[in-house]
């Protein structure tokens, strides 16, 4: 549509010094065809102004989004807590307008042949990456008029490509994860003719494609490195053969550098860096879900909770802290500072939370392996705590009391029998599990060392030795 403005608009031009020029020169001894142009270039000119102005009435009708209709579902609480942000959660999202404003634009950049269409989300632990795409970024695109095609959002984990596969299988009508996993075999080929017939199902052949690659640092902490580069060649490749593609990841800010030396440095050019939320996105981000939900705070109680919130876990913390408030309150009442501080403020609720879980356990049982269970949802990566996925099948049944204790008190999370951690900020804020992480650290970094040769000897197919 721009390109058809942009040659009505040369038309115009021509048009305008053909009429202005006869207009000025008039004469008789005009060739037939000239002549024939000159006594319809005025009215030629006010067809095409009036083409002019609908193609751009209906570029700002494809463009404009839809105004924002908040929505909560009353049934959730309006503070995920630990947990990111999701789509569902859009109507109690806030703080980020600049940022979604910036990632729209990326999307819908002026001049599509020459984007950059990977774009990285880049910013600390806790700085609310995946929030922002999930419940900032995919509802703003579906808002808006012009058709896009999202896939699920996917995690690498061990094994990207069938992460991968699975995110399009999720869509593809009569497709199995294993038929998507045989067409990525074929490479971007296999992709483009998955992304075509998700197109076609969603009734777009040109419309642009979305991938959503969460926690991108997770090929480096989870995945071997044969199945890391096979993905990111794959990713690379998929970009160059198709012009409507778009890939959005999330990466850790301290993986970056580590991520610049995969050999796909270039994918992270031009990032959309995520910064810490200042005082009046803070504010927002308390009262504007409690707005929604019936929620209101004492006085002086919400800038108690924005100057107790600082940098690092701190805003999973306070996004805890609401959530147990709300969950204490409830939705009508009203919070007030006793409320907050016997909570524990936002330092400390998620301490408390975790200390009064392992109490209930062990009051039942004292030898219950709360911090050694624990452990197993912990990977290393240059010293630093970060999450690894544990199968409920794989833990015993006493493992298995503490992870439910721990997902019913909303620190662990559990999704088709895999269980996680709700935020990394587990491993840095309950010192009982931070002081076990450091006694540990050579265990589990050698157990991190093993599960990645396992792998790459899995895809290698078993050999005795890999080269």
């Amino acid at each position: 549509m721009k390109l058809v403005l942009d040659v009505l608009l040369m038309l115009l031009g021509a048009l305008l010094g053909i009429a202005a020029n006869y207009a000025t020169n008039q004469t008789d001894h005009v060739p037939w065809p000239l002549r024939l142009l000159r006594d319809w270039s005025v009215p030629l000119v006010a067809v095409v102004v009036l083409l002019l102005v609908a193609g751009q009435v209906w570029m700002h009708f494809l463009e404009r989004p839809v105004a924002i209709t908040r929505t909560w579902n009353s049934s959730q609480p309006p503070y995920p807590g630990l947990e990111a942000f999701t789509e569902d959660d859009a109507g109690v999202f806030f703080g980020r307008d600049r940022e979604i404003r910036d990632l729209v634009g990326r999307l819908n950049p002026s001049a599509p042949a020459g984007a950059h269409r990977f774009v990285a989300v880049i910013g600390p632990s806790g700085s609310g990456k995946s929030s922002l795409v999930r419940a900032g970024l995919l509802p703003a695109l579906g808002r808006r008029r012009g058709l896009w095609v999202i896939a699920p959002p996917f995690a690498p984990g061990a094994a990207p490509l069938v992460s991968f596969a699975s995110s399009l299988a999720a869509v593809l009508p009569d497709t199995t994860v294993e038929q998507v996993q045989t067409e990525l075999t074929q490479g971007a080929a296999g992709v483009r003719r998955c992304l075509d017939r998700l197109r076609t199902a969603r009734g777009g052949r040109a419309a642009p494609v979305l991938l959503v690659v969460d926690q991108l640092e997770e090929l480096l902490t989870l995945t071997g490195a044969r199945d890391r580069g096979a993905f990111l060649s794959l990713i690379d490749e998929s970009l160059a053969a198709d012009p409507h593609l778009w890939v959005v990841a999330t990466l850790r800010s301290d993986f970056l550098t580590d991520f610049l030396g995969t050999g796909y440095a270039a994918l992270t050019h031009q990032p959309t860096l995520v910064g810490v939320l200042g005082r009046t996105e803070l504010f927002e981000v308390i009262e504007k879900p409690a707005e929604q939900a019936g929620l209101s705070f004492a006085p002086g109680v919400v800038a108690r909770m924005v100057d107790d919130t600082g940098g690092g876990d701190a805003l999973p913390l306070l996004a805890y802290t609401l959530q147990q408030l709300f969950l204490r309150v409830g939705s009508g009442g009203t919070v007030t500072e006793h409320d907050y501080r016997r909570l524990g403020a936002v330092a400390g609720a998620l301490s408390d939370q975790a200390d009064r879980i392992t109490a209930d356990l062990r009051r039942v049982d004292a030898d219950t392996p709360v911090l050694s269970t624990l452990l197993k949802f912990v990977t290393l990566e240059h010293g630093e705590p970060t999450r690894r996925r544990v199968h409920r099948e794989d833990l015993t049944p006493e493992e298995r009391t503490v992870t439910d204790a721990f997902v019913t008190g909303r620190l662990l999370t559990s999704d088709n029998a895999v269980l996680d951690v709700a935020h990394e900020a587990l491993f840095r804020q309950w010192a009982p599990l931070r002081q076990a992480v450091a006694a540990s650290t050579d265990k589990l970094r050698r157990r991190t060392e093993l599960e990645r040769w396992a792998q790459d000897w899995e895809r290698s197919g078993r050999q005795d030795a890999i080269c």
